[in-house]
């Protein structure tokens, strides 16, 4: 999960697709697909234990992969980037 979520926050606000998170985990396509799937709702879940307003803060995005939900560096209104 620790994995997944450093790709994420390294791309963030891109998106990091379902493809490249599978090559984190050893196996065949399929079952590892199944591992990314399971370990991002395991992340949700956790999040949403912690601050239950953070359990969309992974955001699926539709045949591509996942993304932070997360303000950018410019989407800050602290005006540092």
């Amino acid at each position: 999960e620790f994995e997944i979520l450093r790709h994420l926050m390294q791309e963030h606000p891109g998106v990091v697709t379902l493809d490249r998170l599978v090559t984190l985990f050893e196996g065949g396509d399929e079952a590892r697909a199944i591992r990314v799937r399971s370990a991002i709702t395991r992340m949700r879940a956790r999040f949403a234990e912690v601050d239950p307003s953070t359990a969309g803060i992974v955001e699926t995005v539709h045949r591509v992969g996942y993304r932070l939900a997360l303000p950018g560096p410019r989407d800050r209104t602290s005006g540092v980037p």
